[in-house]
Parts: C-alpha cells; structure tokens; sequence
C-alpha cells in the first residue's frame, strides 16, 4: 500500500489547509477548511475547529451569501454556541 492510500482523514485536509495560510481562500478551499472544521468537531476539538475555520472565513470580506460563506457561518455558530 502507498503512502497516499495510509493517510488518514485529517491528513488528507491538513495538506490543503497549510497551503492556505500563504494566500487568500477561494470557494473550493473555504469548503475544504469547513469539512475540515466538521472532522474536528466530530472529533471533539471543537475550540480547534471553530479557531481553524473562524481564520479562513475572516479573510473574505464579501459574498457572504453565497451557499459556501453561509455553510461556514452555520457552523461557526455552532461552534460558538
């Protein structure tokens, strides 16, 4: 088996998201770190999640009702609460 095919869940999001904090997010990646974000909250490390998707949302500064910014909200909301 490869390397690639042993990588856990959280790895295969992991790779993505450090790549994001050298640029700006678009729409396909604001949907990775929310998936990301659900992986850690259903892994009970929801301060982790809310911190990790809080800085991704925060760096957009429009179109915030698009499906993908409002999915991210929900869940930081939930994540708040």
């Amino acid at each position: 088996m490869t390397n690639r095919l042993r990588r856990t869940p959280r790895a295969v999001f992991e790779r993505p998201s450090k790549w994001l904090a050298h640029r700006e997010p678009n729409g396909g990646e604001l949907r990775t770190s929310v998936n990301l974000a659900r992986l850690l909250r259903d892994t009970n490390r929801r301060d982790e999640a809310h911190s990790f998707l809080a800085k991704i949302y925060n760096w957009f500064t429009e179109g915030f009702d698009l499906p993908d910014l409002q999915d991210a909200k929900t869940l930081l909301d939930e994540l708040t609460g």
